[in-house]
């Protein structure tokens, strides 16, 4: 059910209930990068900054080349 839960995480963030979206993207794989960047962003977004910024950091430091990863690492290497 990860895709599902994946899915669902984008849902609650885009309504913003970002609380449910991080339990969903908890949910979702762990392995995917950019799965790991939206559950930073919930966790930031529902004021749990110190497990925000642990995500960031992984996100950040992760180097395989991959789309996700692509797409949003200008942005979380500023925020660390």
């Amino acid at each position: 059910l990860e895709a599902y839960h994946s899915l669902m995480g984008q849902i609650s963030f885009n309504q913003n209930n970002y609380k449910q979206a991080a339990e969903h993207f908890d949910q979702a794989d762990k392995t995917d990068i950019y799965t790991t960047y939206w559950r930073a962003k919930a966790y930031e977004k529902a004021g749990q900054n110190d497990k925000a910024r642990q995500l960031y950091q992984e996100v950040a430091n992760y180097n395989f080349n991959t789309a996700g990863n692509a797409v949003v690492r200008n942005e979380v290497k500023k925020k660390v």
